[in-house]
């Protein structure tokens, strides 16, 4: 199974240069190209998130190719659109069939297919987000849950020495992830897409250690998108992904200036993976 980018002169299945067309802002449907979609998948589709941007808010859209290139036919085919729950953009995706490798195109990103339902195929990975109310003390070790995996190494009793300690336990971790916020306050997630039944959040520990938390371990946000139920091997339906942003209002100076003092850190460029899942059909 691979994506292809569109709009090259030609269709894939034809001998010659014309089939390729490496330009991501030209995937506007029409012939399927001969080049694949960058790794990388929305970051690569998709400009940075710019104020110029949020101000204008337009909506904008980009078609794909989702082509078999197994040899043998798949089944039940899903799509999962994977960000933070937090995120200032929202994506949609519609499918729509395609034949001899071409398309519906349309005249530029801020246009829309006409012949395309769109339906919410996002998706956050499994997680919690949590605050350090008091440190934990030298020596001190703790579990948080339900993660259950064991932290040490606290070198002094300071929000910096456990944030650092709980870092280098989950960089290392093979089943979650950790993600700074502030100073004080990390997000763990499972690094897999796995969809979980949400879990209450403590700490088992043998010192002073005390956390908050935003809420329970869970998938805050839980869509997926059905694609096409069989591809038969060398098949290949378009996929449209429309990008539309949330209302935002303006942060204030002072928000501003708290957010910095607190070390928050912000993304402009929003991490966005595609997730296919799909099962061969056995001969």
């Amino acid at each position: 199974m691979m994506l292809f980018l569109t709009g090259s002169l030609a269709p894939q299945t034809k001998q010659g240069g014309d089939t390729v067309q490496n330009d991501v802002t030209r995937s506007l449907g029409g012939y399927v190209s001969s080049t694949p979609v960058p790794s990388g998948a929305a970051n690569k589709l998709f400009d940075e998130v710019s104020s110029f941007t949020l101000q204008n808010k337009k909506d904008e859209t980009i078609g794909i190719a989702l082509v078999n290139t197994l040899a043998r036919s798949v089944e039940n085919i899903t799509l999962k659109i994977i960000g933070e729950a937090d995120d200032l953009a929202n994506f949609a995706v519609a499918v729509v069939p395609i034949a001899n490798m071409v398309m519906e195109q349309i005249a530029d990103r801020y246009d829309e297919p006409i012949q395309a339902e769109f339906h919410d195929a996002s998706f956050t990975r499994a997680g919690v987000t949590i605050q350090i109310l008091n440190p934990a003390d030298i020596g001190e070790e703790f579990a948080i849950m339900p993660m259950g995996e064991i932290v040490d190494g606290i070198k002094e009793c300071s929000i910096k020495a456990t944030m650092a300690a709980i870092e280098d336990h989950y960089n290392a971790s093979e089943e979650f992830q950790l993600k700074g916020l502030t100073k004080d306050t990390f997000r763990i997630e499972r690094r897999d897409d796995e969809t979980v039944e949400p879990e209450n959040c403590g700490v088992v520990t043998t010192g002073i250690l005390r956390l908050s938390y935003s809420g329970k371990f869970e998938n805050s946000v839980d869509n997926s998108a059905l694609l096409v139920e069989t591809l038969a091997a060398g098949a290949a339906v378009g996929v449209w992904i429309k990008r539309s942003f949330k209302r935002v209002r303006r942060k204030e100076d002072t928000t501003l200036i708290q957010e910095y003092d607190a070390g928050t850190v912000k993304q402009n460029l929003e991490s966005i993976e595609f997730v296919f899942n799909y099962t061969e059909v056995t001969p």
